[in-house]
């Protein structure tokens, strides 16, 4: 078992993503490094790059223990996927029924950040 949460993001204008992780404070420092190192091009961190920091609000939305990491990827995909006619979300939809392990997500990851550039 491992203790994690899901996140989200939101904008002052609306605009959230939402993610997992098993440290959130550790995750919250490296959006902040990615937001402002201006490394990563996806959509939502060029939305968010609009504000400052503190003007994000940064919640934990589900927090507990799971019986793995997938588990947690597969509970964050079902947030995603429930908001997936949601114009102001801005993850990438998959299906929260996929079957995908962690090391299948690390591999499927940059494709999405691909993803998010076109939209």
């Amino acid at each position: 078992m491992i203790n994690g949460c899901i996140y989200y993001i939101i904008d002052p204008e609306g605009y959230y993503y939402f993610g997992s992780t098993l440290y959130f404070q550790k995750r919250m420092s490296s959006h902040y490094c990615s937001l402002y190192t201006k490394k990563m091009l996806t959509k939502a961190y060029n939305q968010f790059r609009k504000f400052e920091w503190d003007d994000l609000i940064k919640e934990i939305v589900e927090e507990g223990e799971y019986e793995s990491r997938e588990k947690l990827y597969m509970i964050e995909s079902e947030y995603i996927f429930n908001s997936r006619n949601d114009p102001l979300c801005l993850n990438v939809v998959h299906n929260p029924g996929a079957d995908l392990s962690y090391g299948q997500m690390k591999k499927w990851r940059p494709g999405m950040k691909r993803a998010r550039n076109k939209r």
